[in-house]
C-alpha cells in the first residue's frame, strides 16, 4: 500500500510543478490583470471588478521588481532538493521518535498508536500528533481524516524542520507581504501551484525519510499495524506521507 502513497504524491507534485515550471512572476501578474473577475461586495451590495485601478497599478509596478522576479525563480529552483535534505529530515524524525517513546512509556495509557499526523502551522516546523486505532484511508488527494481523537497518545511533540527547504519560498512570501501584494498574488492559480508544489514535495521528502527508518526504530511505542502517517497544515486537509505495513 505504501507504494500507492508515493505514486499519489508524485502525481500531485508533478501536476503543480507542470503549472509553474514554465511560468514567471510576470506571468502571474499578467494573468491576474487579464482575468480580473467580477466580485460581489457585501458592504455596498454591488458587483464590480475584483481589482480596482489602484490594485492594477500596484500589480503592473510589481512586474518590474527584480527581487520578486528573482525570488520566484529561486523558489522554483529550491524544489530540486538533494539527498542531504532527506537525511536532515530523517534525523529529526528519529530524534522525535525518542521523545515519543519516553512520553508513552511514562504515561502508559495502554493504547496502541495507529495514526500519526505531522502538523505544521505558521512556522516551518511539523510536530507529531498520535492517536489510536481506526479505519484509516489511502488518499488520492488531501482530505479531512476522521480519526480516533479520544485515544490520544501524544500531541504536538517532537519536531521536523522544513525551514531550510522552504527558505526561498518563505522569503518570497515575506516580500509580498512587505509590498502589500499578498492578497493580490496569493489567490492566483500559478502562485497556488507553487505553494502546493512545495507541500507535495515536502510530503515526498517525508516519504523518502521514513523509507530509510526501519520499523524497529519505534520499539517501545505500542503500535497497531498498519501505522498510517499523514502530513497536514493545522486545521487543513491531510495527505498520506507513509505507511508501515
Amino acid at each position: 500500500m505504501k507504494e500507492k502513497i508515493k505514486t499519489n504524491l508524485e502525481k500531485l507534485f508533478n501536476q503543480n510543478y507542470e503549472l509553474i515550471k514554465g511560468s514567471s512572476f510576470q506571468d502571474i501578474v499578467e494573468k491576474l490583470i487579464e482575468k480580473n473577475p467580477d466580485a460581489y461586495y457585501m458592504d455596498s451590495s454591488s458587483i464590480r471588478s475584483l481589482f480596482e485601478d489602484e490594485d492594477i497599478a500596484i500589480l503592473e509596478e510589481s512586474k518590474q521588481n527584480k527581487r520578486l522576479v528573482k525570488l520566484f525563480e529561486s523558489a522554483k529552483d529550491e524544489l530540486k532538493v538533494d539527498n542531504q535534505m532527506i537525511e536532515r529530515i530523517k534525523k529529526d524524525i528519529i530524534d522525535s521518535i525518542e521523545i515519543i517513546r519516553n512520553k508513552v512509556k511514562t504515561e502508559n495509557k495502554g493504547l496502541k498508536n495507529q495514526i500519526i499526523f505531522l502538523e505544521y502551522d505558521s512556522d516551518p516546523y511539523a510536530y507529531f500528533c498520535g492517536f489510536g486505532e481506526g479505519e484509516y484511508p489511502i488518499l488520492e488527494t488531501p482530505k479531512y481524516v476522521k480519526f480516533n481523537y479520544r485515544e490520544e497518545l501524544f500531541n504536538g511533540i517532537g519536531k521536523i524542520g522544513y525551514a531550510e527547504f522552504w527558505n526561498k519560498r518563505i522569503m518570497l512570501d515575506e516580500l509580498l507581504e512587505e509590498l502589500d501584494l499578498s492578497d493580490l498574488i496569493w489567490s492566483s492559480e500559478i502562485y497556488q501551484g507553487l505553494q502546493d508544489a512545495y507541500k507535495f514535495k515536502t510530503n515526498l521528502l517525508l516519504y523518502e525519510a521514513f523509507e530509510r527508518i526501519p520499523i524497529e526504530t519505534f520499539v517501545g511505542i505500542p503500535i497497531k499495524f498498519p501505522l498510517f502517517i499523514f502530513g497536514n497544515e493545522h486545521d487543513c486537509e491531510a495527505m498520506n506521507v507513509y505507511l508501515y505495513e
